[in-house]
């Protein structure tokens, strides 16, 4: 198919300009589906009492990826300087990814998932405000989305 992957979101070429593919990819569902379907037998397997995704950066980007995805799957979700599709970071921060079309991108991931993170009974979001790499204010506006 011609995707390249960074956790469950696949881009192409193009859409990786700049190494920005993390920002202009889609959500990869059947690599979603079938990871959850994997969580989903191991907590079975084992007689988990409960299951938690957690990750620091792009670790923090999957946990969010998966929780939209099957939000029934987890019981909480922690993702550590995480992120998810787009950015409100202008140009000249953080990724430089180009405006506003990003701003956009972020705006529609959270208008079609928001209410998916939302079922997760715990969202503990971890994330310093002066973190140069990955955007507080988008973990701020999640988090004010999701409540």
């Amino acid at each position: 198919s011609g995707l390249r992957f960074n956790w469950g979101v696949g881009f192409t070429k193009a859409q990786n300009r700049r190494a920005l593919g993390f920002i202009f990819g889609e959500l990869h569902e059947p690599f979603l589906k079938d990871l959850c379907r994997l969580i989903r037998a191991a907590k079975q397997t084992v007689s988990a009492c409960s299951v938690w995704a957690m990750g620091y950066s792009m670790g923090g980007f999957g946990a969010y990826q998966i929780a939209c995805h099957d939000p029934e799957v987890f019981d909480a979700i922690v993702p550590v300087a995480g992120y998810v599709l787009g950015t409100l970071e202008g140009q000249n921060q953080g990724y430089q990814a180009p405006q506003p079309e990003s701003s956009q991108i972020f705006h529609d991931f959270l208008d079609r998932y928001a209410a998916r993170l939302a079922r997760v009974p715990l969202l503990l979001v971890v994330h310093a405000e002066r973190d140069a790499e990955s955007s507080f204010r988008d973990a701020s506006a999640i988090v004010n989305r999701v409540q």
